[in-house]
């Protein structure tokens, strides 16, 4: 099922925000995925000093860029449980076409974390407005998303091969 402006949910779910009770406190750091909006919306988030964790889309130049540069850092972070995982990561600053001043539209930077050796094929790339906070931090704040996205599909995957049981 697809939103008809699937591209704008991340800036309709600050407008909700703000409408509700929870509005009454700053909204500071969201992490969602990347098909909830554009380039051109990172940099809105920006400007409001709202933080932000996403995943980059991984196209055929991305991918072969990224092949060609092979130096990686090690680190360990929490999995499920007290278990680690052990990773491969580069951090760099790049910049993305939309991105940048809302009020000049002069290009920013924006912060790329390569991630390699989590159990899938392509390497996954998150980008975030945060320079601040370590590496290992961001990491970390991303997988807790991919760990609840993860369980929502096996709740789901399960209620449908009970479903014969449930009516």
């Amino acid at each position: 099922m697809h939103h008809k402006n699937e591209l704008a949910v991340v800036l309709e779910y600050l407008d909700f925000y703000k409408q509700t009770g929870f509005g009454k406190q700053p909204l500071t750091y969201l992490v969602f995925d990347s098909k909830f909006t554009n380039y051109e919306n990172l940099s809105k988030l920006d400007e409001w000093k709202i933080k932000f964790i996403t995943i980059r889309r991984r196209g055929e130049k991305i991918l072969e860029n990224i092949s060609k540069n092979h130096s990686y850092k090690t680190i360990r972070v929490e999995a499920c449980g007290m278990k680690k995982r052990t990773l491969k990561v580069r951090d760099e600053a790049v910049s993305l076409p939309g991105y940048g001043d809302c009020k000049t539209g002069k290009p920013k930077s924006i912060r790329q974390i390569i991630i390699t050796g989590h159990r899938k094929i392509k390497p996954s790339l998150i980008i975030t407005n945060d320079f601040e906070i370590s590496l290992e931090k961001v990491v970390r704040k991303y997988f807790r998303r991919w760990l609840v996205e993860k369980g929502i599909a096996e709740q789901i995957d399960f209620f449908h091969l009970n479903r014969v049981y449930s009516s």
